[in-house]
């Protein structure tokens, strides 16, 4: 459906490709559906393949025991991720790897490299820590980690991490300072934080609440003034079919509105600001 340089217009149908299996019986073609949807690869844009990938491999949809209420009804469960942490983690590790061959230096030194070779501080004991400053998926974390000699990045803290499994895993470097990480078929977005004067009003701010797909702005349940908590709900976009809710994810009150209900957004559309 697409091609080099092709525009995926929001104002129509976002669809960029079909995917169509074909097997003897339904359960086996479902089965090898689900392992193409998430083995296939989309970087930058964002996908509903691991809806789809969930939905597949839903009880009531294998049995073909479905309703046109049962999206609504279990939206939670299909559309929550696991993967974000593991995804930082190993997205992280690349990263590193990756500044230091752009640097000159090799692969093996990049991770064995004496404690006075390396960029981030010098440290002295058994395990290098870091504290990396960067952009999730467009809003600002700081993330202490662990560097193993075997190239491995382990966040501090979090001993559940590496429990998450899955099938399909690619990184995709589309330019300088980001990096799109994608595992079945959900993709994390990584940027190096931008410090510039212009970004100050709206830019990486924790308070920006801005557009996850491309979409139309269904519903807004906030206006300016509104005080809100974490985890309140403040707009819905609507795209491919299905309702995306968006949340605060902090506290504070609403100082501005940037959007109207009915109104088209592409990816990363400032919708609303919170003052802390």
């Amino acid at each position: 459906g697409v091609e080099n340089n092709s525009e995926v217009s929001p104002f129509y149908d976002s669809m960029i490709a079909k995917l169509i299996v074909h097997r003897a019986d339904r359960q086996t073609a479902m089965a090898d559906l689900k392992d193409a949807t998430v083995a296939t690869t989309v970087a930058g844009p964002r996908t509903n393949q691991s809806f789809l990938a969930r939905l597949l491999d839903d009880r009531q949809v294998k049995a073909a025991d479905m309703d046109t209420g049962l999206i609504g009804r279990e939206l939670d469960r299909l559309v929550t991720r696991s993967d974000t942490k593991t995804a930082v983690a190993m997205g992280i590790g690349s990263w590193l790897m990756h500044r230091a061959l752009e640097s000159g230096r090799n692969a093996a030194s990049a991770i064995d490299a004496p404690r006075w070779a390396s960029r981030d501080a010098f440290q002295l004991g058994p395990e290098r820590r870091q504290c990396v400053a960067l952009l999730v998926d467009d809003k600002p974390e700081t993330v202490d980690v662990i560097l193993r000699r075997d190239g491995s990045v382990d966040l501090v803290g979090d001993d559940d991490m590496n429990a998450i499994s899955f099938s399909s895993y690619v990184e995709h470097y589309p330019e300088p300072g980001t990096l799109h990480i994608i595992i079945d078929g959900s993709q994390t977005t990584l940027r190096r934080p931008v410090y510039d004067a212009s970004d100050i009003e709206d830019g990486a701010a924790s308070g920006s609440v801005r557009a996850p797909i491309n979409g139309r702005v269904a519903k807004l349940f906030v206006t300016a003034g509104a005080a809100v908590a974490k985890g309140d709900k403040i707009a819905v976009v609507e795209a491919m079919k299905m309702e995306h809710v968006i949340t605060a994810a902090v506290a504070g009150t609403i100082d501005k509105v940037a959007v109207s209900e009915g109104a088209q957004v592409t990816q990363g559309t400032l919708l609303a600001h919170i003052v802390e």
